[in-house]
């Protein structure tokens, strides 16, 4: 029976303790979706929590930066972050946009009708940009766009890039690297499965 087996990161280096032997791997692409997914055992991740670039993050802080300082006034929008969910377009943040939405059609009604157009030109910004979010992510239906090539190819990169990071494991480790191959699911959605054996990320 093996002891729990640790993983730390260190610097450029991720190092495993698995069954009384250690060996340092060099970080690299595949590492962070690895370690994310073993710190949080049964926690499920949409694909494209794994792919949200920098320049997107941006983008969104751009489009909901006010949103996030004025929070306090309406219905609280959700930042997702480059861990979070699926790249800004997920039911819960379409929700609260709508809803964030409604209450600055009610503001504006009743900005118009007391002739208070300073505070009404910050608002309608506001409100033409959330529209404008909506027809970007949403279908004339209402459904969320896929791109389907595009979904194919984000969902095999960050495959591929787990698969590389379990099999350079499995060069030190095959036991380990079994082991992970059956507990972590990949595809739509990636999660890991616990098995009998700890695995501890510290």
């Amino acid at each position: 029976m093996h002891s729990a087996t640790k993983i730390a990161r260190k610097g450029k280096n991720v190092t495993i303790q698995h069954d009384g032997k250690s060996h340092d791997f060099r970080y690299k692409k595949g590492w962070s979706q690895l370690l994310e997914l073993l710190r949080n055992p049964e926690k499920v991740y949409p694909f494209k929590s794994f792919v949200t670039s920098n320049s997107q993050q941006e983008t969104m802080n751009h489009v909901f930066g006010d949103l996030l300082a004025s929070s306090n006034e309406g219905p609280g929008i959700s930042i997702l972050g480059a861990n979070d969910a699926d790249l800004f377009c997920d039911p819960r943040t379409l929700r609260e946009v709508k809803e964030r939405l409604v209450v600055l059609i009610q503001h504006e009604a009743e900005l118009r009708m007391s002739n208070d157009y300073s505070a009404l030109d910050e608002l309608i910004e506001e409100k033409e940009m959330l529209i404008q979010y909506l027809k970007e992510v949403l279908t004339p239906r209402g459904n969320i766009r896929v791109n389907n090539s595009e979904t194919l190819t984000l969902k095999k990169t960050v495959g591929r890039r787990l698969i590389r990071v379990i099999e350079e494991i499995g060069t030190v480790f095959p036991d380990l690297a079994r082991i992970l191959n059956r507990q972590i699911i990949r595809g739509t959605y990636f999660q890991y499965i616990p098995s009998d054996h700890e695995i501890i990320v510290l």
